[in-house]
């Protein structure tokens, strides 16, 4: 579906259409072979899985995907395994792109999405996305999101796109490399990872700074170089949007129209996975929450439990756990240990003190990046693992989505009793990741 780089050659890649083979649902594995798709997948029909073998030179070779369905709510979804023929491919040209689908491509879509997005009210908007990727030593392959951006609300049945592609690649192996011939423009760090932001033309040239519209933007993430036998991503999407349109490669007036993930294959294939796929659309911002005023004590009141964050005893040292207990005066509190203050950590982030003991922050133990790992406070240094992005579900509740994660603020189990330590967890929308901000 791209047009890619590996040996420095580029050349101009035509997709396949989106075909829906059937409509019924079923948690048993199902084989999708060539560029034949499956019926829809997911909890709400939102996913469809192609084969995507666009690419004819390599047609003759025997290119299959065992898919297996998860009707879950995210953060879970469907998973891939490469079942097929090795491919051996030395051209520069990936030779296919199997992928999951949310959204619309080629004049076809998924069911029950909240595409098309305008990239103005992206901000009103939380987009994430997660997966869990395994590559085998000795291939040569990407393993990416690829995310296009149309001039119009519609994805157009004859080409790619009127836009933008952008791509993010969570896993590479083998030398493969980004469209384009360029050095990197930019760095961003965001889920707990640094990327370096690419871009190129589909015209086949070195032209980096050309026309906005033909335009592919890479970001490539540099922690993931080489193979993994099982890397668990979960991606705010928002940021590389913001970056995109900060660099000029996408414009406020398009629309947000796809997210897919797949593997692109040059050489190798069979035992390349991608387990529980899952994208999360919900309304709200995105942003560093402009509603949050800093410096103003706030109680911070979970929605499933209505318990208070809190300091567990009042400590005021490094290393007390944060916890929730029920909020001193029931709906509110007027306790410093269940009042925090929201400070400006840069870029619309925040990191978060508490008022009883104000240099000590939340921070999660051991800079952790996983689920389930916890939170307690520290002096504030700064660190991915005490700065928090504010994303606004509506209705007056927050996600906290942690910079060096990429991973919500959570309520292990969804627990509702007293004491119990609060975690990171993959951001999922639920009652035990929202937060209301009360002041007291």
């Amino acid at each position: 579906m791209k047009k890619q780089s590996v040996l420095g050659i580029l050349v101009t890649v035509f997709a396949f259409a989106v075909f829906f083979m059937g409509t019924a649902r079923s948690a048993s594995a199902q084989q999708i072979c060539g560029n034949n798709s499956s019926g829809p997948l997911g909890n709400v029909n939102q996913y469809i899985f192609g084969g995507d073998q666009w690419n004819a030179a390599f047609s003759s070779t025997n290119q299959c995907e065992t898919i297996t369905n998860s009707t879950a709510t995210p953060p879970s979804g469907p998973s891939m395994v490469y079942s097929g023929s090795a491919f051996n491919d030395t051209t520069g040209t990936p030779a296919d792109y199997p992928d999951f689908l949310y959204g619309c491509f080629h004049g076809a879509c998924s069911q029950n999405t909240q595409l098309p997005i305008q990239v103005s009210a992206l901000s009103n908007w939380s987009i994430t996305s997660g997966e869990t990727v395994v590559e085998p030593s000795g291939d040569n392959n990407d393993v990416a999101y690829d995310i296009w951006f149309n001039t119009g609300t519609t994805a157009p049945s004859n080409q790619n796109t009127t836009g933008t592609e952008l791509m993010i690649w969570v896993q590479h192996n083998g030398g493969a490399g980004p469209i384009g011939c360029c050095s990197p423009v930019a760095t961003i760090t965001t889920g707990g990872h640094t990327w370096s932001v690419y871009t190129g033309l589909n015209t086949g040239n070195c032209n980096c700074s050309g026309p906005v519209g033909a335009q592919v933007i890479s970001f490539v993430n540099n922690d993931g170089d080489g193979p993994t036998n099982g890397t668990t991503y979960s991606l705010n999407l928002v940021p590389f949007f913001e970056e995109a349109l900060a660099l000029g490669q996408i414009q406020s007036s398009w629309y947000l129209t796809t997210i897919e993930f797949g593997t692109e294959i040059w050489v190798g294939g069979p035992g390349i996975q991608v387990n529980n796929f899952w994208v999360n659309v919900a309304a709200g911002s995105s942003g560093g929450g402009s509603t949050i005023t800093t410096g103003t004590p706030y109680n911070i009141i979970n929605q499933n439990s209505g318990s208070c964050v809190d300091a567990t005893n009042s400590g005021t040292a490094n290393g007390t756990t944060v916890q929730q207990w029920a909020c001193g005066s029931g709906t509110f509190s007027t306790q410093p240990n269940q009042q925090w203050e929201f400070e400006p950590a840069g870029n619309g982030d925040y990191y978060v003190e508490n008022v009883n003991a104000p240099s000590e922050t939340w921070n999660v133990v051991n800079s952790g990046t996983t689920s389930g790992s916890l939170m307690q406070l520290w002096t504030y240094a700064g660190n991915p693992n005490e700065v928090w992005e504010a994303v606004s579900m509506g209705n007056g509740y927050y996600e906290f989505v942690g910079e060096g994660s990429g991973l919500c603020l959570d309520t292990p189990a969804a627990s509702t009793a007293n004491g119990v330590q609060l975690q990171i967890y993959t951001c999922n929308g639920t009652g035990a990741q929202l937060f209301k901000l009360v002041a007291p």
